[in-house]
């Protein structure tokens, strides 16, 4: 894990992978709820200045509100 950064710089047949956390059912769904959520947010905003998304490790995850830069 700690070499991970290396797959940046990697030949072209390793740069394509990608590594996430593992997760339980019941973090995927706690997930996917906060995507779900997310993404009404993102639709029921009428001026479109922020940028909802969902960041964190399993158990630990959270909704975040950015500005959006132009």
């Amino acid at each position: 894990m700690k070499s991970i950064s290396k797959l940046k710089g990697a030949e072209e047949k390793y740069s394509r992978i990608i590594l996430i956390h593992d997760m339980n059912t019941e973090d995927r769904e706690e997930y996917k709820r906060l995507v779900t959520e997310a993404k009404d947010k993102q639709n029921d905003q009428i001026s479109g200045e922020y940028i909802f998304r969902v960041k964190g490790t399993p158990g630990n995850f959270r909704l975040l509100k950015i500005r959006r830069r132009y």
